[in-house]
């Protein structure tokens, strides 16, 4: 699960708002929401369970992909206000390798990140698809 509240709302918005700053000024450093959190469901006490947080990866509007195959989660990222694909450890919450797709012409805005067969990755944005050739992680 990301993070998405922003990190100021101007007094005059209101909060129903927030989404829609998330959406075209998540990069922006003074809305810029930080956080990601796994949980996990515990079948026999029937409750969802706090399995980490990372306060530090901020991922506005993303919705990740986990490939368990990989034991990895991959969110679409903000960094210095470029738009990234981060891959972090889906047991461990570590961060693994991050690189930068590029500027707010590649918001995410709320779609999905997809692998696809030949284990590229494909995300939404403000211009369209985008389909990633991933380098090999270290």
């Amino acid at each position: 699960m990301v993070g998405n509240t922003p990190r100021n709302i101007p007094w005059y918005l209101p909060d129903e708002a927030s989404a829609l700053l998330i959406a075209l000024l998540g990069s922006n450093p003074n809305c810029q929401p930080y956080g990601v959190q796994r949980f996990h469901w515990n079948p026999v006490q029937q409750r969802l369970e706090n399995r980490g947080v990372k306060a530090a990866i901020s991922s506005p509007s993303s919705e990740p992909m986990l490939s368990l195959g990989a034991n990895r989660v991959y969110p679409a990222g903000v960094r210095a206000t470029r738009w990234t694909l981060d891959a972090l450890d889906w047991g461990t919450g570590e961060s693994l390798f991050h690189f930068a797709i590029g500027g707010q012409r590649y918001n995410v805005f709320f779609a999905a990140i997809l692998l696809d067969e030949d284990g590229s990755i494909h995300c939404g944005s403000s211009w369209g698809r985008v389909r990633l050739a991933v380098p090999d992680a270290p």
